[in-house]
């Protein structure tokens, strides 16, 4: 219990404040717990801002795979995955600014690589959808540098969102989304 209490503040302190501005004081009064019980849980803040990335980023990517089965043609594949991107980022909004904007902040190389390697594999996750929805022949398109531009787009997307949510809905996000990236993979290629 309060191990989720402290990953909540820490996404909302690290969110707003950012990786070097954060302190573990203001974490552990933003979770409402002694400085004793966040240093039993994480010993350092680069071990707190380590393990909020790594699962977040894997409860997002297990949320994505649950909805997708292999079953479901590709076409419905790959909208589920924009769906489902927006949503989580809409849904996650502090946890996706820090995906999007802390990950280069002068972290420990090692935990950089950790982080680099699941940000991959999720690229390439989507990058395998996005190959299997294309019905290009032409084996010089890159897949994972296309789902890499897929998810920028979407990060920029969302936060105009999340800026000016009286000017659009995520319905028109996900269509907008969808349209982009079928055209691309159908037409442009």
């Amino acid at each position: 219990m309060s191990r989720d209490k402290i990953i909540g503040a820490a996404i909302r302190v690290f969110s707003k404040e950012g990786y070097y501005r954060a302190s573990m004081d203001v974490i552990a009064r933003e979770a409402d717990v002694a400085k004793g019980t966040l240093y039993y849980h994480f010993p350092t803040k680069l071990e707190l801002f380590k393990s909020l990335v790594i699962e977040g980023m894997t409860m997002i990517t297990d949320k994505i795979k649950n909805e997708l089965n292999e079953n479901t043609p590709v076409e419905i594949q790959l909208k589920k995955a924009i769906e489902a991107n927006i949503d989580l980022y809409l849904e996650y909004g502090e946890l996706a600014k820090i995906f999007f904007n802390e990950l280069s902040s002068g972290i420990d190389a090692d935990a950089l690589a950790e982080i680099d390697d699941l940000k991959n594999e999720y690229i390439s996750f989507i990058a395998d959808i996005l190959k299997s929805v294309s019905d290009n022949t032409k084996s010089s398109v890159n897949y994972n540098m296309v789902a890499s531009g897929m998810l920028g787009m979407l990060d920029t997307v969302c936060k105009y969102y999340l800026k000016n949510n009286d000017k659009t809905t995520p319905g028109e996000i996900r269509d907008f989304m969808l349209e982009i990236i079928s055209s691309w993979l159908y037409k442009r290629f």
